[in-house]
């Protein structure tokens, strides 16, 4: 009886094997319906081999016709696979004896390529990979803030309220009429008719002066926490934060390389006679006056003279984080600090992303003229420029009326919002010790004591809410417990059901 046929594939294999030994073609498996080309994963897969030592130094590779019949694939897939590993150095063709793995890669580097487990792995073993400035914050990252608005999220606006045909048709037009100028590299200087609307605005709304000349456009008020630290403060330096304070600010300012001191706050802000009377002088002052986060409150005029006046005397900055001051319901914004500052102490930020859309990444400082410049300098080589043609559209939404038409509404809007809100707490959830409510996007509601806020927040997340705890803004052991409660992203018509929701998850432990 005959033997059976040997296959052509079979004779292929044994030739490959015959002519390269070190290749073991089980490592190639093509995924035909990946987005990633053929060529691309057998050039990937004969990488790993020579970094992981399957492949030696020297081995002679099949030629790309008998690789490709072995592989099921056309031979320009594998010749376009060995001219991208020749072009990246790890094949070199050898003339007389075809192509081969390079000989020039360290032996010591060969096989010490790790994969996720042993990289971890080494990091623990060892010293930490990171910075100690970046350390503490290498687990911080919250991802809720990218997702869908959810009931209860801090800081999200209404976005079903915005103007998007009003917006939409300035982008298409403002896009339409782009010049070549707007599509290259501007200096943070350019931008002059954003930065004029923006003078005008804050000029009239907020009772500081509007000099376009003072104002650089950021893309956020993270950004501008950010540069201040790092223009005008030294790594050592001392900074002064709420406590409870803004979590952004508290990272930021870290990350800069300042120690950070806890500065009290009661229901009026930042108490400035305590904060004078128990930490060392500071470098930088963060605060929050107009509408202190989370607590809410309004920093009253003989805390903002004395804060000032403190600042001059001990040559201190003053970071004022004008967040969200435009939303106020009983009675009208508080004007800025910086409005009050005889010195040009004061550091004053402000956004759009909570007034339009978190999205849309706008924010300005506005900064005395001596240090002005440090600020345009670093802006530019950390991160460019703003958008040239959204500067434009957002210069034209202020300048026509339609930004303060906008806050207008969602006043109302946020108003209606946050009395449903508070009306359903009440009667829901009576145990509930409401904080101030009387501007912003979001209001704490204190827990009784003797209660965790974190676990609390736990319990309500499977109810599918985004609710943050009260004790997550303090630096040192909170002295109440709460939740902080978003408000502006829930339509009314949901909320009550939200706070039904809320109440199911915590009526069984606040029983």
């Amino acid at each position: 009886m005959l033997a059976p046929e040997i296959s052509r594939r079979e004779r292929i294999r044994t030739d490959l094997m015959r002519r390269s030994p070190a290749l073991d073609l089980g490592t190639i498996s093509l995924q035909r319906r990946s987005g990633r080309s053929l060529h691309l994963q057998v050039a990937d897969a004969i990488r790993n081999g020579i970094l992981t030592g399957r492949l030696r130094p020297g081995a002679r590779l099949p030629s790309t016709r008998l690789l490709a019949a072995e592989l099921n694939v056309s031979r320009n897939t594998t010749s376009a696979a060995f001219e991208q590993l020749h072009s990246e150095g790890f094949l070199v063709s050898v003339v007389g004896s075809g192509t081969r793995v390079t000989t020039a890669i360290p032996k010591d580097f060969i096989g010490n390529v790790r994969g996720d487990d042993a990289a971890e792995n080494a990091m623990d073993s060892g010293p930490h990979p990171l910075s100690q400035k970046a350390a503490p914050i290498a687990n911080f990252l919250d991802t809720r803030s990218n997702s869908r608005p959810r009931p209860f999220m801090s800081g999200m606006p209404a976005i079903d309220q915005f103007p998007f045909g009003q917006w939409t048709a300035l982008v298409s037009r403002h896009w339409r009429a782009a010049t070549v100028s707007d599509l290259c590299s501007p200096n943070p200087s350019s931008g002059v008719e954003l930065r004029r609307a923006i003078a005008a605005h804050v000029g009239s709304s907020r009772g500081c002066s509007g000099d376009e000349s003072r104002i650089l456009v950021l893309s956020g008020a993270q950004q501008g926490l950010d540069l201040t630290a790092r223009i005008l403060s030294d790594p050592g330096d001392i900074c002064w934060i709420e406590e409870p304070g803004y979590l952004g600010a508290r990272y930021a300012l870290s990350m800069a390389g300042l120690r950070l001191m806890p500065a009290p706050v009661d229901q009026a802000g930042i108490n400035i006679e305590l904060a004078i009377a128990t930490l060392p002088p500071p470098r930088l002052i963060y605060v929050t006056p107009s509408h202190q986060y989370p607590l809410g409150g309004t920093l009253p005029i003989e805390r903002r003279v004395a804060l000032l006046q403190y600042a001059k005397r001990v040559g201190a900055w003053i970071i004022e984080d004008d967040y969200d001051s435009e939303d106020a319901y009983v009675r009208d914004p508080v004007p800025c600090l910086l409005g009050l500052d005889p010195s040009d102490r004061v550091i004053y930020i402000g956004s759009f992303n909570k007034t339009m859309f978190p999205g849309l990444r706008l924010g300005f400082v506005l900064a005395p003229p001596e240090v002005l410049p440090a600020f345009k300098a670093a802006r530019m080589y950390v991160d460019g420029h703003p958008p040239a043609v959204i500067q434009g559209v957002m210069a034209e939404f202020i300048e026509s009326g339609a930004f303060v038409s906008h806050i207008r509404q969602m006043r109302n809007e946020y108003s209606k919002r946050r009395n449903i809100l508070i009306d359903a707490l009440r009667e829901q959830l009576p145990e509930l010790d409401l904080g101030v409510h009387d501007r912003g996007l979001h209001f704490v509601a204190y827990l009784p004591d003797d209660f965790n806020d974190r676990k609390c927040v736990a319990l309500v997340e499977k109810e599918g809410l985004a609710l943050t705890p009260l004790s997550r803004f303090y630096i040192n052991p909170a002295t109440r417990q709460g939740l902080v409660l978003g408000f502006a992203c829930v339509v009314p018509h949901e909320i009550e059901g939200a706070v039904k929701s809320l109440a199911r998850a915590l009526k069984p432990v606040l029983s």
